[in-house]
């Protein structure tokens, strides 16, 4: 079994560590963890909240999955464990809020390995079966975006002052704009009246107009009260300390005879390569950066890069058997 594995943040000159973690224990386990960015940048003692919650679980799922025994436990008796191991250490370091994180997790097992998916963090069997739960509320974040990114595009140059505040209006929402170019007629009331309108549409089949543009105005930064919400078309299943939603997670089992090689990846990767090598996940994602640099087509996303930073952070592991 050859294991390879590669991480990077979202900032270019790698100053500051990005919010993903990347577990490996050969012959065990491997999992790739993505922490939610705080969209307000609060740290504790130096740490994200998103870097705390993907290290705090990567922790629990060492010391749990360390005794063989609990790989037989339900994938709802998982989760729950390791939320309530979250929650504990959510309080003892006084986080405000859930800091939360995604999950995609291999078990080896004797004749066979376990997946466990929470969130929209992927992994691929054999590079071309796919096990991953992609977010329809970021789907509406991303078309909000790019929808901004599309009207200031025509009256900014700055492409890095012009993403930053597509981002601030995704993030913060429409009624928190705190910067005064946007306030003061950048991004105008019939603006933001036809963004709002653009997306609702594009989302009308959910029935959820209303819900649609509460998001809008109060941002990301107020996503979390969706994490969880099994009945609601912008639920999601997340890891943070709360009671877990096992709507959206993924438990599979695959025997060892059926599989030659295993990737467990973030979405900070907008595409799948052919080949299953690192080299072959970085060898696409500079494509895409090349392509749709500010990801508002081909590849669209919550986040655009600028040239002090990539959209995302971006972890990979490549397993070949």
């Amino acid at each position: 079994m050859n294991f390879e594995a590669f991480t990077q943040s979202k900032y270019r000159t790698t100053s500051e560590p990005g919010d993903d973690c990347v577990l490996l224990v050969p012959g065990v386990m491997a999992a790739v963890l993505d922490g939610a960015t705080d969209p307000l940048g609060k740290q504790k003692n130096g740490v994200s909240p998103g870097k705390f919650a993907a290290e705090t679980i990567a922790q629990a799922c060492t010391r749990l999955f360390m005794d063989r025994q609990n790989t037989k436990l339900s994938a709802d008796e998982i989760v729950r464990h390791l939320s309530d191991e979250l929650a504990i250490r959510i309080k003892q370091m006084g986080f405000v809020g859930s800091p939360s994180t995604t999950l995609s997790l291999i078990l080896f097992l004797p004749d066979s390995i376990r997946l466990i998916g929470v969130g929209d963090s992927g992994i691929r069997i054999n590079g071309d079966r796919v096990y991953r739960h992609a977010k329809l509320i970021d789907d509406v974040s991303a078309t909000s975006r790019i929808a901004v990114f599309s009207i200031l595009k025509q009256r900014l140059e700055d492409r890095d002052v012009l993403e930053q505040l597509a981002r601030q209006a995704a993030f913060l929402g429409f009624d928190n704009l705190r910067n005064s170019d946007l306030k003061n007629g950048i991004l105008t009331k019939d603006d933001i009246a036809e963004v709002i309108s653009l997306v609702q549409s594009k989302f009308m089949e959910y029935g959820m107009a209303n819900d649609i543009k509460d998001f809008l105005v109060s941002g990301i930064k107020t996503q979390n009260r969706f994490a969880n919400l099994a009945d609601h078309p912008l639920g999601y299943s997340s890891l943070n300390g709360q009671e877990p939603s096992m709507a959206d997670v993924i438990d599979e089992r695959i025997e060892l005879s059926q599989i030659q090689t295993i990737e467990v990846f973030s979405d900070g990767y907008l595409g799948l390569p052919q080949n299953t090598s690192v080299a072959d996940w970085e060898a696409m994602h500079r494509d895409i950066e090349r392509e749709d640099f500010h990801k508002t087509d081909d590849f669209p996303s919550v986040k655009g890069s600028m040239s002090t930073e990539f959209f995302d952070d971006r972890s990979i592991v490549s397993i070949q058997l």
